[in-house]
């Protein structure tokens, strides 16, 4: 750990002295001196970004560590490392240090945690509930699978905005790093159902083709196109006998059903 260095004042590395010159008789002594060797301590972001300057050791001295100046999004810094994968010696942040080699370089490998983040579901629209998850940055996990409801309407899968106007999740997929740290949110998207309507003439003659209507968005229903000998039409109901709900010829409507099909039979008044 040490380099021969020089003896008080007499040059004991200089191959030409005489012997003479040491003593006029007796025994002299000769001591060894020596000076400290330097070494280097180089700092690896090992994955993370940043500059640090590698500082400059003396051996048998002791010295601070440079604090931490790189960053890496999703993770915290938790120390250093002789190997990269952290199985070697750990040294915290600006830790007081001695000896780590005796010359030469030792590398020093950033060691980082990767943060916690949780996923948030909101309904958007839809009723029920669903826990909030917990994920891992750097690692891949499956969404939660779809809990919420929403009458009238299927799920469409999930988005960072409730708009639907930012980024967009199908339900159950596998994800990762949504944000490298706090809460993500994720809105339910719904897609309207359509149903359909079916008209009958109930007595009269004709025909008139199925109507499909959006769940949610009003719009007339299609004129009567049925003529029954004798009698004037008087409208819909959803019972032929007229003693379920009543529309009117061209009315507009809206969320006759979630889905499916509604029945209307023409009522007939006589003439």
């Amino acid at each position: 750990s040490y380099k021969q260095g020089k003896l008080g004042t007499v040059a004991s590395n200089t191959a030409s002295i005489k012997l003479t010159d040491l003593a006029t008789g007796g025994t002299k002594l000769l001591y060894a001196q020596w000076e400290a060797n330097t070494y280097r301590i180089v700092f690896n972001a090992n994955g993370g970004k940043g500059t640090m300057e590698a500082m400059t050791m003396t051996y048998n001295l002791s010295a601070k560590l440079t604090a931490n100046a790189f960053t890496r999004t999703g993770y915290s810094f938790t120390g250093w490392n002789t190997a990269a994968d952290g199985t070697g010696t750990a040294y915290a942040n600006g830790r007081v240090v001695y000896n780590l080699v005796t010359k030469g370089t030792v590398t020093l490998y950033a060691q980082w945690k990767p943060h916690s983040y949780f996923v948030k579901f909101y309904a958007n629209g839809g009723s029920g509930s669903m826990s909030v998850q917990k994920m891992t940055y750097g690692e891949y996990a499956n969404l939660t699978t779809n809990a919420f409801t929403r009458t009238g309407y299927t799920f469409a899968g999930w988005n960072t905005k409730i708009d639907g106007s930012g980024v967009t999740y199908s339900n159950g997929m596998s994800v990762r790093n949504l944000v490298s740290s706090g809460t993500a949110y994720l809105y339910a998207q719904w897609k309207p159902r359509t149903y359909n309507i079916k008209f009958y003439a109930n007595g009269g003659t004709g025909s008139m083709s199925h109507q499909y209507l959006t769940y949610d968005v009003s719009t007339p229903l299609t004129k009567n196109a049925f003529t029954r000998a004798g009698y004037t039409f008087a409208g819909w109901n959803t019972k032929p006998d007229g003693s379920g709900t009543a529309y009117a010829d061209g009315k507009t409507v809206r969320n006759l059903a979630t889905s499916g099909t509604v029945y209307l039979y023409a009522q007939w008044t006589k003439n």
